[in-house]
């Protein structure tokens, strides 16, 4: 029986005895306060559904993101982890009813990885109940374990953790990439991992590489050369103990300015595509314009065309340098020169047929460029670049007395800088540079270390990719896009990647101590 009419009626002078139950004051008050109850508790719920901390509900914590400019794809990630947790735990059950070993395993694995659990494959038993082992039951412990890791009240307070997060890296600013890192990870349901930033980064302080900034102290992990920033991250949503599950520790990075692929395998402007032997065509040049931020190796893919590509020679006539090749490469066959200056045929080393000069490359008057080569002189104009004799690598390739093959030296190859390049190749003369148009005698393919502008990457752990949904369905790097636009630099555009081979080698050098 509720007690608020006799708070009510205590408030009344003493006197008149209002709390007497025989008095009609008692019944009447009794009638007014029947509603103030369930109106008390009403109210309680707007009071705790206003609070990010007290919300009792999902559409309470959705209605507070909205405040925010936050829709309801905010705990989508978090979801599509909990239906994938869900289905897994079901044929888990299912598996380990019908006595289905293989397929029993296999789920046990998948969700093992989707908690970032080491060795996956062999943790199942971890979960088997006191006595000899059986692996059955632990089938069943292990699923019903995996539904209480996303139960209703876990995915509650997973979003709440979420817009907390959310808040607190935009009360600290965006545009950081402390704010990029803790967004992408928030949007995982990761946590930063700062024990193990502190654990490695001790490590490294005590035997530096050569790979990792040892100077920013902000708790992240920067390269040398501000391309990469890498962290390590814990998962949220591990099944509560017993038993404690052992935990892999696992990477997330910002790539700034991420390399171009088009550049990098010659679809950009580097393909520069069949040439006619420019010996005959005057200044026949051909040029590359490219963008970057620094000048870049090159590598020169040269393919064999018409039985014309002998004796060649490659030049870059800014850097006043060519690259030669004394034999033949067959119509079709491929050489080419990496950017260590390193010659192949086919993927057979021909150092030996090959050499290289420096200087003598001079301009063209019909055609003049403040960019040619000059002879030297007392009167020379400041910043004109002067030629010299040509000097080759090994020395005397350019008597008529040297011969192939010879005894192998290191080269250097060519370079591509910002700007305008420009370019010439030469084979040997045959009637058919006096055609018109042109034989072509080499098709040519140029590639380089490119590194696009106002770009940045997010890699994230790989064991993610298991929650993309068949296409056209978003997947899950479609959702992290658009949950850190809000966070990204304005004019900059976010990409997101799981991690490959290559980012795990470079990061696995940035993290490692020298021996």
């Amino acid at each position: 029986m509720s007690t608020r009419p006799l708070q009510i009626l205590q408030r009344f002078p003493a006197h008149l005895e209002p709390a007497r139950p025989d008095k009609q004051l008692w019944s009447v008050v009794e009638a007014l306060a029947a509603d103030l109850d369930v109106l008390s508790s009403e109210l309680a719920g707007v009071r705790r559904a206003h609070r990010l901390k007290d919300a009792d509900t999902l559409r309470d914590l959705l209605l507070l993101a909205g405040l925010h400019g936050l829709d309801r794809t905010l705990p989508a990630i978090l979801f599509m982890r909990a239906a994938q947790v869900r289905l897994l735990a079901k044929q888990l059950d299912q598996a380990a009813t019908a006595g289905d070993a293989t397929t029993r395993n296999a789920r046990a694995k998948s969700l093992f990885e989707l908690w970032a659990t080491p060795d996956p494959g062999n943790r199942l038993a971890l979960y088997s109940p006191p006595g000899p082992p059986d692996l059955n039951a632990a089938a069943h412990a292990l699923a019903t374990a995996a539904r209480a890791s996303v139960s209703s009240r876990r995915l509650l307070e997973g979003t709440r953790t979420r817009l907390a997060q959310v808040c607190q890296t935009h009360r600290r600013g965006n545009a950081t990439l402390r704010a990029v890192l803790e967004a992408a990870a928030n949007a995982l349901d990761l946590d930063i991992d700062e024990a193990k930033n502190a654990e490695v980064m001790d490590a490294l302080q005590e035997s530096p590489n050569d790979t990792v900034d040892l100077d920013r102290m902000d708790g992240f992990f920067h390269s040398l050369d501000r391309y990469r920033h890498v962290t390590h991250v814990r998962d949220r949503l591990q099944p509560d103990p017993p038993p404690a599950l052992p935990y892999q520790p696992e990477l997330l990075g910002i790539e700034e300015n991420p390399m171009d692929p088009s550049v990098s395998t010659g679809e950009g402007p580097g393909n520069v595509g069949p040439k006619a032997n420019q010996a005959l065509l005057g200044n026949g040049l051909f040029e590359v314009m490219r963008r970057g931020f620094a000048n870049e190796k090159l590598k020169i893919e040269i393919e064999g065309m018409n039985g014309r590509t002998r004796k060649l020679q490659f030049v870059h006539r800014d850097e006043g340098r060519g690259l030669c090749f004394a034999g033949t490469v067959p119509n079709g066959s491929k050489l080419v020169i990496d950017e260590q200056g390193k010659f192949t045929l086919d993927g057979v080393d021909v150092d030996d047929m090959a050499f290289t000069w420096e200087g003598g490359c001079f301009g063209d008057s019909t055609d003049p460029s403040p960019r040619d080569w000059a002879f030297g002189g007392p009167h020379m104009p400041p910043g004109v670049r002067t030629a010299s004799f040509a000097k080759t690598t090994p020395p005397g390739m350019l008597d008529a007395s040297a011969t192939f093959p010879h005894p192998r030296v290191p080269l250097l190859g060519a370079g591509i800088s910002i700007g305008l390049n420009r370019f010439a190749i030469f084979v040997d003369p045959a009637a058919g540079d006096a055609g018109a148009p042109p034989e072509e005698v080499a098709d040519i393919t140029l590639s380089w270390i490119e590194r696009m502008p106002y770009v940045f990457k997010i890699w994230i752990p790989a064991r993610f990719a298991a929650l993309d949904p068949p296409a056209p369905d978003e997947g899950v790097l479609q959702k992290l896009d658009r949950a850190l636009d809000r966070f990204r630099p304005m004019g900059v555009e976010v990409q997101t990647a799981y991690t490959d081979t290559t980012w795990a080698q470079l990061v696995a050098a940035m993290l490692t101590p020298a021996p």
